[in-house]
Formats: C-alpha cells, structure tokens, sequence
C-alpha cells in the first residue's frame, strides 16, 4: 500500500551517474538538472522540496532510479532501480544544522530543547519565552509523520538538548532510539505517559486541548526546576497558555451539546482525539486503522464506509489532509459526490499558526459543515 503527501507526490529525476563509487548517498551537485513532478511543485523558497539545479553532466548515461530525499544535509539516497522516488523528509533549519543551532543557543544562555512534534515545540516557546530555544523536529506540513526518520543531524540535536519532548506510544519511535544512543543527563517528557495513554490507543492525543494543557504544565514544572531565577515568568506564561485555552474549551462545550451522538467517519484518526470530546460516533474504525498503519483496508471494510458514505449513515467526514493514500482520496471523492460535508485535519500544526489558533479552526470547519440548521 502506498502513503504518499498530498502537497508533494512522486517525483521523477532523470540522474545522471556521477564520479562517485559508492551509491548510496550522492551529492546533489552531482544531478542532472531535469526533473519532472505528479503534483503541484515546491519552491525552495517555501521551506519545501528542493530543486535540482546546476548540476553537471558529466557525460555519463542517464539513468532513472529510484532515490530518498532529505532536507538536511541536502542528499540524495539511491534506493532501488525503480523509476520513482518517495519524499523522505527531515526536520529542517535553513542556513545551519539543528545541533549547531543548539550550540548557539547554550552558547546564548537559553536551554535548548527538542520537540519531536511541532506542536510542542510551539507550546514549549509559549511557556519558555526567551529563556528557551526550542527546534521541532516535525514541522514540515509536507511530510508523513509516520514515514519519517532520523538523519544524523537530528541525532546531533538530540544528543545536545538540555530537554527533549515527543508524543510515545509509538508515534514517534525514532526519538526513544535517538535518546538511547546519546545517554546523558537531560530531561525528557513523554506526553503519552503524561494522561496515561498505553501503546496501541489513538497516537494522535495533541488533538485534546486537556493533553495540551498537562504538558504544558509539566513542561513549566521542568523548566522551574533548570531555571529557577525564571520560575515567575514561566508561571505567568503557563497562566496565559491556559487561560488562552479557555475558548477553544467553551467552543468544544457548544458543539457537543448540538453535536453528540452525530455519527462521523474519517479516513485516518487523526481527529479521533476531538471526536471523543464533541461526543461524536466514530464509525468505519477498521478502515481508518489500516490507513494509519499503512495496510491496505480489508474489502468488507472498504464496503461500509463507501455504504455509510453513499447512504448518508454519516453527517461528516474527516480527512488527513497532511498525508493520504489511493484509499482514502477515494473515500474523500465518493463522500463529495454524495454530498457529505469533508473538513481537513493536519498532523502537524500548519505553519504561522499556534496551537490554539490551528485548534479553533478545525472546530470552526466542524461548527461550518455541521451548522445549527442541518435536519
């Protein structure tokens, strides 16, 4: 079964073999400059794929093969001898590695802290202020979070954090290998192990504002105790962060008490999490699991969901709008076509936005699909 971003695609170079003898990492300076894309290209400019451009042809023949791509350092991997490649993306700092922005930072005064997932990465800053230099590892809203694995770099960033944090429960399982291969002192938060969550339950758990909130008081606490001369602005901040909260809760309050018992579908769930807290009927769970899982969904369950669709046994469908596969955009066609409203939801917190702004706009696309006056 294959995964691939919806923003991105399959990418498809004409490569030109280089001077080098080993094949399995290639610089991209060595590329021919011919490329073609499925889908709708990334500028570089945008933080996104990069470009191959004035490389050299050494008169050598070309070849397709098929090649990963990672952010940083700028390489190509040479994987197979098909002819296409799927997007590998890491976690990217423009300009510097993320260790060496870690050594800035301690260099600076601020605590250097890792977050696996951007979005406590952006709760991290809120709390820590500019006592604080955070990097998010997951960032990059044109990547699949469980296709993602680790370069050097980020074994680099992780093996300098002062305090590293990152989701568990097998979300982000790169980030234990990481941790155990740089033992040092440091702290970790495991925000799974925060709210009592065990492997095999729903990873996607940031999608509840009260996960948030617990980590975010957590993440005070630590802070606290490694800087105890800023304990009052990391309480004063942690405040805000609450108090910021409060509406998104009075949001998720008003919705359930129209919304609960309304039976809903997803291709993935990624939005399973704020199902829960609106008291929504998840229905179509097998199919859902075996896209997150990166299977392909039974034939049976395939059936259902195309029938609860069809059949209008679901008001709403939700989809990853982060990462998908064949099965799912079908799914995501067949619901247009009958006409059931579709919201997006992303893995990652979309760029410019904080984690209470990204939160109140999927509610307010719920609150929009589902209005007051539906029958």
């Amino acid at each position: 079964m294959t995964r691939r971003l919806k923003t991105v695609g399959w990418y498809l170079f004409d490569v030109a073999r280089s001077r080098h003898t080993n094949p399995a990492r290639i610089p991209v300076s060595d590329f021919a400059d011919r490329y073609r894309t499925a889908s709708r290209e990334p500028r570089p400019s945008q933080g996104g794929v990069f470009a191959v451009g004035r490389a050299e042809n050494r008169g050598l023949p070309a070849k397709k093969k098929r090649y990963n791509v990672s952010f940083w350092p700028l390489m190509l991997q040479e994987t197979s001898l098909m002819p296409r490649f799927r997007l590998r993306p890491f976690g990217f700092v423009a300009g510097v590695g993320l260790a060496a922005c870690l050594a800035s930072a301690a260099e600076a005064g601020a605590l250097g802290v890792v977050a696996a997932e951007n979005f406590y990465g952006d709760v991290a800053r809120q709390i820590g202020g500019a006592a604080v230099s955070v990097t998010s590892i997951l960032e990059n809203p044109n990547q699949d979070p469980h296709l993602f694995e680790a370069s050097p770099s980020v074994a680099r960033a992780v093996a300098a954090a002062k305090i590293v944090v990152y989701s568990g429960i097998d979300y982000d399982p790169w980030m234990e290998k990481l941790l155990a291969a740089s033992p040092r002192e440091r702290s970790v938060i495991v925000v799974a192990a925060l709210i009592g969550r065990k492997t095999g339950d729903n990873p996607h758990i940031w999608y509840d504002p009260a996960t948030m909130r617990l980590f975010a008081e957590r993440f005070a606490a630590v802070l606290s105790d490694a800087d105890p001369a800023d304990k009052a602005e990391f309480a004063a901040n942690l405040a805000r962060f609450e108090g910021s909260l409060a509406p998104i809760e009075a949001k998720i309050t008003a919705l359930r008490a129209r919304l609960a018992g309304t039976p809903v579908a997803a291709t993935e769930p990624v939005f399973g999490e704020m199902f829960a807290r609106l008291g929504m009927v998840v229905r179509d769970m097998a199919f859902q699991m075996a896209v997150m899982n990166d299977t392909e969904p039974a034939a049976k369950d395939v059936a259902a969901f195309e029938n609860d669709l069809r059949q209008h046994r679901v008001r709403l469908l939700v989809y990853n709008a982060q990462a998908s596969d064949p099965a799912a955009e079908k799914m995501e066609k067949i619901a247009h076509a009958a006409g059931v409203p579709v919201v997006g939801a992303s893995e990652t917190e979309p760029p410019g936005e904080d984690y209470q702004h990204w939160m109140a706009a999927e509610l307010d696309a719920v609150d929009r699909a589902l209005p007051a006056s539906h029958p």
